[in-house]
């Protein structure tokens, strides 16, 4: 039971990101609050203010600290730090430790009413790409994440995922993507962050 003092201190967590020379990730860059309490105004601007929510890789839990009284979550988490920091915080929700592509395995397709995120990037699924024999060719970690939460999602549900920029603007790979998006999901506008986003996390990404 933890008292308001620690919430608040593990809430702050924020990854490894940039920290690969200590053992940690050069990609773990994890979503500001301001940005989480943007998407979910954005998700109540469209009407959604409950229901049963799917965060593809939730870290420390963000969204879930954010998110609006009526919505419940399932939540993955590939880091054993975040995700017990997750399950500590949020009793409530359902928080799976380990990769998103052993729920996305066990999970019926259309099974969340909305879904919300921060995928994470980077060309390779190398150990992991295995445990979800659907998607066992798809070699790009956030071409991943977008299709398999499309799957996940119901029909006439949102989805609301931070991405880098070139997913939704870039050619190659990422036309290829967007075109299978296209085709599973309408697309319904991207919002260009300022490089300073993830300014706390010590990486000028754009998403």
């Amino acid at each position: 039971k933890l008292t308001d003092e620690q919430r608040q201190v593990l809430a702050r967590y924020s990854g490894e990101g940039g920290l690969e020379g200590g053992g940690g990730s050069q990609y773990e860059y994890y979503t500001p609050p301001f940005m989480a309490e943007g998407i979910w105004n954005l998700l109540g601007d469209y009407g959604v203010t409950s229901g049963h929510m799917l965060e593809p890789s939730a870290a420390a839990g963000v969204f879930q600290e954010t998110k609006p009284a009526g919505a419940v979550m399932t939540a993955a988490e590939i880091s054993t730090v975040s995700g017990r920091i997750n399950k500590l915080l949020h009793p409530e929700d359902d928080v799976r430790l380990g990769a998103f592509e052993t729920l996305a395995a066990a999970v019926p397709d259309n099974t969340y009413d909305h879904a919300v995120g921060n995928v994470p990037f980077g060309d390779s699924r190398s150990g992991f790409a295995e445990l979800d024999p659907a998607y066992r060719d798809e070699t790009n970690v956030g071409h991943y994440f977008v299709m398999r939460t499309i799957d996940k999602v119901k029909f006439g549900g949102l989805i609301v995922l931070v991405v880098p920029n070139g997913m939704t603007d870039g050619t190659g790979a990422n036309l290829k993507l967007r075109d299978r998006v296209s085709r599973v999901a309408e697309f319904l506008g991207a919002h260009r962050m300022p490089s300073g986003t993830f300014a706390e996390s010590g990486t000028a990404t754009v998403v």
